[in-house]
């Protein structure tokens, strides 16, 4: 009882953080949607058959719950077949970019928020979901956040299945046998000095397990919190200087220097960190990830988790904490069944029974509707409510779309890879980037 009164607790300052983050009146704020039903409309004749194919990423618990979705839909709905493709995050991109280019994408796809203003440079492969609001309850979802973080030019490209936030997610029972204190308020000399005593006091351990991408996204929010900036501006110019991205990946040469981070060398070809035999042996304390694989986590971690706040800049001009959409849901533009996506759409976001069987396998949701259904069902993991109510609390400036593009983010963590393996110095990864960022930028402008 305890336990559930905290996590309501969590939940209702997650409510009004929301308000706030998203600058909206509370008459704006999000709200119950009044429909967990599904579709609206009732058919006059018998419905002809329809099949439909839906592509998401994800882990084991969340194929599993996403298929049982499915099955509820199709047992209600018994003209339609729904066809899952689903995979890992790796390959998912370049497989859906090539699937809209040669037309023959799924109906309904799963989709990262930070790809769709590339996506709609290359044509409009998702349809604007404006226009279906009197086809779909989309009542409890914010304006402000839906504008901010799903539109591009106006026009609404998908819907957000749970708001997303990048955090520390630590091994309790790790911090306990180094005496860390998890209400610490990292900065980053806290980081580095907590972390090269753990590897002093035993050198077979680490404070943090790297995921490669992620903790290029960490050094990212180093200097954000230093600049206020994004890498990349809106007129396509650079908003780190070479000077502060060479401090940046020296500072995290300092961290695999001290024993704080696992070499990268170590790793070996294992990409997920929560996968490594370092972390689920308890010889490291802290993943660096989004809170949604938090559920993946925990399945290949056999000690209690806890999640905390990466580090942040005393007088930072910019927090560079990341909140954004978990994923979207989208609809593809060239769907042969528009009025039969969008029944699923509607039963996928708002139906009780179909939020109680997806439950919080990809995260925490956008709506107070839904939140109510996972919290009254326990079927929301403490953790990543906990982490979400932070990270909307010490939220940093949205990434603008041109720091977001593919082509940037190849270049980025490319040049951050080769300084990590030590192939370059800080100062020559920094160099070389700026050059072809430079390039590049100049590249796309044009």
């Amino acid at each position: 009882m305890k336990k559930t009164r905290k996590l309501i607790g969590i939940i209702c300052l997650l409510a009004v953080l929301m308000m706030v983050f998203s600058a909206c009146q509370p008459g704006q704020s999000v709200q119950s949607t009044g429909s967990t039903q599904g579709a609206k409309d009732t058919p006059t004749e018998a419905p002809k058959k329809v099949s439909l194919r839906f592509s998401w990423w994800g882990g084991d618990a969340r194929h599993q719950a996403t298929l049982e979705a499915l099955q509820l839909y199709m047992d209600r709905n018994s003209h339609v077949t729904i066809e899952a493709e689903y995979g890992g995050y790796g390959d998912y991109y370049q497989k859906m970019v090539t699937q809209l280019a040669g037309e023959s994408a799924p109906d309904i796809m799963q989709v990262d928020s930070i790809w769709i203003a590339d996506l709609y440079k290359q044509g409009e492969m998702f349809v604007d979901l404006y226009t279906l609001e009197d086809k779909m309850d989309m009542s409890g979802f914010d304006k402000a956040f839906l504008k901010n973080y799903c539109e591009v030019d106006g026009k609404l490209q998908g819907l957000p299945k749970s708001i997303a936030t990048a955090t520390f997610i630590y091994n309790v029972e790790f911090f306990k046998k180094f005496n860390i204190d998890p209400e610490t308020k990292l900065d980053w000399d806290v980081l580095l000095e907590i972390g090269s005593r753990v590897h002093q006091e035993d050198p077979e351990c680490y404070l943090i397990q790297p995921h490669f991408g992620m903790m290029r996204m960490l050094v990212m929010s180093y200097m954000k919190q230093k600049s206020g900036n994004n890498l990349a501006n809106d007129d396509y110019t650079l908003g780190y200087d070479k000077e502060l991205i060479a401090e940046a990946f020296g500072y995290f040469r300092t961290l695999l220097d001290k024993g704080v981070v696992v070499p990268f060398e170590d790793t070996g070809t294992i990409a997920e960190a929560d996968e490594h035999p370092i972390w689920q042996n308890g010889r490291s304390g802290i993943i660096f990830n989004f809170d949604s694989v938090i559920p993946k986590i925990a399945g290949n971690s056999t000690f209690e988790l806890g999640v905390m706040l990466p580090p942040i800049m005393p007088g930072c001009e910019d927090t560079g904490i990341t909140v954004k959409p978990g994923v979207l849901t989208s609809i593809n533009k060239k769907t042969e069944y528009l009025d039969e996506s969008v029944k699923f759409m509607d039963f996928y976001n708002n139906d009780k029974d179909a939020l109680i069987v997806l439950g919080d396998t990809r995260g925490v949701p956008p709506t107070q509707a839904a939140m109510d259904v996972l919290v009254g069902a326990d079927k929301l993991n403490p953790l990543l409510a906990k982490a979400v109510a932070a990270g909307v609390e010490n939220a940093g400036s949205p990434v603008n779309d041109i720091t977001n593009n593919a082509e940037i983010d190849k270049l980025t963590l490319d040049l951050f890879t080769e300084m990590a393996f030590n192939v370059k110095t800080p100062e020559q990864a920094a160099e070389e980037l700026v050059n072809k960022l430079e390039a590049k930028l100049e590249e796309l402008k044009n």
